[in-house]
C-alpha cells in the first residue's frame, strides 16, 4: 500500500521540479531539494545587518551562546556536554532573531541538567526564512521525553515566538518544531548509487536520496504518482530511513512514542 505522507512529499516536490523545468529548462539540483525542505526554495537570500548581529551576538553571549567554532558569525552556538553519537534534532522555527534569543534562553535554563548542544542562525544566508533556524541536539540514549515535553509546554505558552512550519521531513509535534535524528555512519547504495562511509546531515541524506530519486523517475519514465511514491520507499529504506517514518532511521523506536507513558 502507498505510502500518503511519502506520495505527499513526491507530489509537492513534483511541482517544484516541473515548475522549474518549465520555466528554465533545467531539473531541480540537490540544493534545490535541500532549500524545499527548509523552506526556503525560490525565495530571495540575505543576510542580517551586521549592526544586528552584533546586538543579537551580545545578548545570546549572556547565556554562554557564541559564535560557532567552525562556521564563524553564520552560527551562534553552545555545547553542553554533548556527547558523541547518534542524535535526536529538534528543529525549531523561531518567528524572529528576538524569538530564538527568547527560545534559546528559555532552553538553556530549562534543560541545564541535560547533555545538549544548540545551535541558532546568526549573520547564515535567509537567517529566519529558515524551518529550522534553530536546532537542539540530544543523544539519543538521555531524557528525550523530557526535552519533548518541555518544547510542548514552551510552544504553548509562549506560541508567538514560533512560526508554525518544520522542515519537510521532520515530524512536527509542536507548532514550529520537528524532530528527527542524525543518520547511521554506513556505507549505502541507493538507486544503484555507491556511497562510502559519509558523514551525512539529516537533511543533507535526505536531498541526496531525493536528487538521485528524480533523476531515476526521468530515466525510467516514471510518472505515475504511486509508482514515484513507491520508489521513493524503496530509496529511503536503502538509504537507512524508515520509510513509515522517515524522520527515523529503520529499527529505533520512536521517541514521540514515549509521550503519555
Amino acid at each position: 500500500m502507498t505510502n500518503p505522507k511519502l506520495k505527499q512529499i513526491i507530489e509537492y516536490l513534483a511541482g517544484l521540479y516541473m515548475n522549474k523545468l518549465e520555466i528554465t529548462g533545467k531539473k531541480m539540483l540537490w540544493e534545490d531539494f535541500h532549500r524545499a525542505m527548509l523552506g526556503i526554495y525560490g525565495k530571495e537570500p540575505y543576510r542580517m545587518p551586521k549592526s544586528e548581529f552584533e546586538e543579537h551576538k551580545k545578548e545570546l553571549e549572556k547565556i554562554g551562546i557564541v559564535e560557532s567554532s567552525t562556521e564563524s558569525e553564520k552560527f551562534l552556538e553552545i555545547d553542553n556536554d554533548l556527547p558523541l553519537g547518534m542524535n535526536i534534532r529538534f528543529y525549531i522555527n523561531a518567528h524572529d532573531a528576538r524569538s530564538a534569543r527568547e527560545i534559546c534562553k528559555a532552553t538553556v535554563n530549562g534543560l541545564k541538567k541535560q547533555r545538549f548542544k544548540i545551535k541558532t542562525s546568526g549573520r547564515a544566508t535567509f537567517p529566519y526564512d529558515r524551518f529550522d533556524n534553530t536546532v537542539l541536539y540530544i543523544n539519543k540514549n538521555d531524557d528525550v521525553k523530557s526535552v519533548i515535553e518541555f518544547y510542548q509546554e514552551l510552544t504553548k505558552s509562549n506560541e508567538t515566538l514560533f512560526d508554525n512550519e518544520v522542515p519537510l521531513i521532520t515530524q512536527k509535534f509542536a507548532k514550529g518544531i520537528g524532530i528527527a535524528v542524525s543518520p547511521e555512519y554506513e556505507k549505502r547504495e541507493i538507486l544503484g548509487n555507491y556511497f562510502g562511509y559519509f558523514k551525512f546531515t539529516f537533511n543533507g541524506l535526505h536531498s541526496t536520496v531525493l536528487n538521485i530519486l528524480f533523476d531515476e523517475y526521468r530515466k525510467r519514465g516514471i510518472s505515475d504518482l504511486n509508482q514515484m511514491t513507491d520508489l521513493y520507499s524503496q530509496a529511503l529504506k536503502q538509504a537507512g530511513f524508515n520509510p513509515e517514518k522517515p524522520y527515523l532511521n529503520l529499527g529505533m523506536e520512536d521517541p514521540l512514542d514515549l509521550i503519555g507513558k
